[in-house]
């Protein structure tokens, strides 16, 4: 889904192995202090609000698309 912002300096590789490796985004800032790689830890903490929120977005942004979809083939 593009157009929702995320993490600043996090892109795809990185959430997918942060993701990989910790489950789910909870997960991820549950153990914040695992994350070894500072500017990454620095971005998760700063932008947490950012994160959480567009996460939120999603089941949206999706039900938005298959109305869309759907509308379409009617």
């Amino acid at each position: 889904m593009d157009n929702i912002p995320g993490v600043p300096g996090i892109g795809e590789k990185t959430a997918l192995k942060l993701l990989n490796e910790f489950g789910s985004i909870e997960n991820i800032y549950e153990n914040i202090d695992k994350i070894t790689a500072k500017k990454v830890k620095d971005n998760l903490i700063n932008y947490k609000d950012q994160a959480f929120l567009s996460k939120s977005w999603l089941p949206l942004i999706k039900m938005f698309l298959l109305v869309l979809i759907l509308m379409k083939w009617t």
